[in-house]
């Protein structure tokens, strides 16, 4: 086509090759940093790496934006630090062999302290070898913490003379030719912590649930560098992302990453450039067959949202132009599980809601017998509504970042409605997440690679 972002498969391709292509020119420079956050270019959130890749697409438009980020962070560790919550006893002779390093939310802590890690689908009383540095996504802190967990908070700084204090700090660091940002904060944050446990435990893995963030990658380049027998291990919890530019391997990915689905490994190792040895297929830990909380004939909203006025059209012409697709009466929006206080998602959920109570509506949209379900935008819960049978209806304003293009994923039938809606089925036998058989439990996992 003359227009090559009007050939979305193409476009994707090419992305792709830019992505690889800088990724490997950095790796062999000899001052490469492999955490550095406009490294991190990924495809679906708004941070510096994400404008990055606009700009090796040559969107010159983007350098705006990529200042911003990289204003914000060289600004954000005067603005901020991070508290850390732990007994120092809970660490002294407990012989942890594992490390998980993960996040949490409020809803994830009971009264007494017990933590459900939602990616891995564990507590962390379940087993007395895994210790447990948590990094709080809120402002809740729980009065009480299972002994075998680290919890992490960024918190503002309110008084000025620590800010200036900080900022002096920075500006010697940066003098002496340091590296310093907000991404080093929390990677040096997190090093700290680990070094502590190290000087008392003999720690044999230190576990992720991987999403190739530069805090990931500073921790795994640390720990080849200095610590050679101590394994690193990544597993890819959810899906990649549609367009998974992110996810290559580089220095400082982890020494294995294991995915919970064929396709999912087939896509790193053919796409991505890892190496066999560095992937392995298991069931997955987190999702569970016929997991009753996800449900057909839903919206499905992304962690973000772009152009919700655009988003909230293309729902009605969905609606408008077809009949019978859903069963508007019993029809839910779900908000993305972090987005519950964005005024910008409950806005679009009062909008739609208000859209589908409209009688012709409801008139023309009174069954919904193929299983059909919207998402919007990236988001990976994609993959679980189309390996549980779901047909999806994909609405997506920016489709060169979201869809799943046939190229990338080879199991998905994709049709192509009109310019921001698409319509996906899985193939047969095509796989991109493996169900347990029964619950995967972790500890068993850890001990067995």
């Amino acid at each position: 086509m003359k227009n090559l972002k009007n050939d979305v498969i193409k476009y994707q391709e090419k992305l792709l090759r830019l992505s690889g292509k800088y990724v490997n020119k950095k790796v062999n420079k000899i001052n490469y940093i492999s955490y550095e956050p406009k490294h991190y270019l990924t495809s679906w959130a708004n941070c510096l790496g994400n404008s990055k890749l606009s700009i090796l697409d040559k969107n010159f438009l983007s350098y705006g934006k990529y200042l911003y980020y990289l204003i914000l962070e060289e600004l954000i560790p005067i603005l901020i630090e991070y508290k850390i919550y732990f007994d120092t006893e809970s660490i002294q002779n407990k012989n942890y062999s594992y490390i998980c390093i993960s996040w949490s939310k409020s809803s994830d802590f009971d009264s007494k302290g017990k933590y459900k890690d939602r990616y891995l689908n564990t507590y962390s009383n379940d087993n007395e070898q895994i210790i447990w540095i948590v990094i709080n996504q809120d402002s809740f802190k729980p009065k009480n913490i299972n002994e075998n967990i680290i919890l992490i908070q960024k918190k503002k700084i309110r008084s000025i003379s620590k800010a200036i204090d900080k900022s002096k700090d920075i500006f010697i660091k940066k003098l002496s030719g340091q590296y310093y940002n907000h991404t080093k904060l929390k990677i040096d944050t997190l090093i700290n912590i680990i070094e502590l446990i190290l000087k008392f435990n003999q720690i044999k893995k230190i576990f992720l649930p991987y999403e190739a963030q530069p805090f990931q990658i500073g921790i795994c380049s640390h720990i080849k560098e200095n610590h050679p027998n101590i394994k690193t291990v990544g597993y890819v919890h959810s899906a990649l992302p549609p367009l998974p530019t992110e996810y290559f391997f580089r220095k400082g990915s982890p020494d294995l990453v294991l995915t919970h689905g064929r396709g999912q490994k087939e896509i790193l190792e053919q796409k991505l450039k890892w190496p066999k040895t560095s992937l392995k297929n298991i069931s997955s830990i987190r999702y569970i067959k016929n997991n009753k909380r996800i449900k057909y004939n839903s919206i499905y909203l992304p962690y973000q949202i772009r152009k919700a006025d655009k988003v909230f059209n293309e729902i009605k012409l969905l609606f408008l132009n077809n009949e019978s697709l859903f069963e508007t009466k019993g029809l839910e929006v779900h908000n993305h599980p972090l987005m519950i206080n964005s005024k910008k998602h409950l806005q679009l959920i009062c909008l739609i809601n208000e859209f589908l109570s409209k009688e012709t509506i409801n008139r023309l949209h009174n069954k919904n017998s193929s299983k059909n379900t919207i998402v919007i935008g990236a988001s990976a819960i994609i993959l679980e509504l189309l390996e549980q049978g779901h047909s999806i209806y994909h609405i997506s304003t920016c489709p060169q970042y979201e869809i799943h293009s046939p190229e990338i994923w080879k199991g998905i039938s994709v049709t192509k409605i009109s310019r921001y809606q698409y319509k996906y089925k899985l193939k047969k036998g095509f796989n991109y997440i493996k169900y347990p058989t029964q619950n995967n439990s972790l500890i068993e996992i850890l001990d067995s690679l």
